[in-house]
């Protein structure tokens, strides 16, 4: 009602952030390579990461752990939120959602619309 609409964008994060993480394992191997995960993107947990896994954070922990280093929530979204690919090849729809919202109000505000 505000008439804001058109320039504003609203997302609530209700699940752990790692579901984003857990939707592209490739970015979580290139950012700790003695990790591969990648492989396993196709499994039960990774291809829905937002609906199918109970507790993110932990499962990435575990995947990390496989390579001999200890996951932590910000020093390991540091580490895996530059590989993010951002083209919609994530598995996770509601980080799919969030990246679409943020590129549309990035081309309305380059077309100063």
């Amino acid at each position: 009602r505000s008439g804001k609409a058109e320039v504003c964008l609203v997302r609530i994060a209700c699940h752990e952030l790692e579901s984003f993480y857990l939707g592209d394992l490739a970015a979580v191997e290139k950012a700790f390579p003695r990790c591969k995960a990648a492989h396993f993107q196709k499994g039960r947990l990774y291809r829905d990461p937002d609906n199918t896994t109970p507790n993110a954070a932990e499962q990435l922990r575990k995947l990390v752990q496989g390579g001999g280093v200890s996951y932590q929530k910000i020093s390991g979204s540091r580490a895996i939120a530059p590989y993010l690919d951002l083209s919609g090849k994530n598995t996770s729809a509601s980080f799919n959602i969030l990246i679409q919202g943020i590129q549309r109000l990035a081309r309305e505000l380059d077309s100063g619309g």
